[in-house]
């Protein structure tokens, strides 16, 4: 995915997808919860996939690589072990 905004300032693109991470932005008219991008990445690293995002190298804006795996067997298996995971951690 690809736009031709502005970008991300690079000392922030590592934050990017912590929940509720704002970049400051006088100009901005509407604020931004935070809440997005972190939602995002948790629903892909659910289906056993990632997000990676970085500025354009020759123009201007974002680019977001979503990387989904394509056996719907090992995405469920990927699934059931976070599951697993989630429930030892919440004991």
């Amino acid at each position: 995915i690809e736009d031709n905004g502005p970008g991300i300032p690079e000392q922030h693109l590592k934050y990017i997808f912590d929940m509720f991470y704002v970049i400051a932005d006088s100009d901005k008219k509407s604020q931004s919860t935070g809440m997005g991008l972190a939602i995002c990445k948790s629903m892909i690293e659910a289906h056993g996939g990632r997000i990676v995002a970085a500025n354009k190298v020759t123009t201007t804006g974002m680019r977001f690589d979503i990387m989904l795996p394509i056996n719907e067997t090992e995405s469920e298996e990927q699934l059931m072990a976070l599951k697993h995971t989630v429930v030892e951690n919440d004991v």
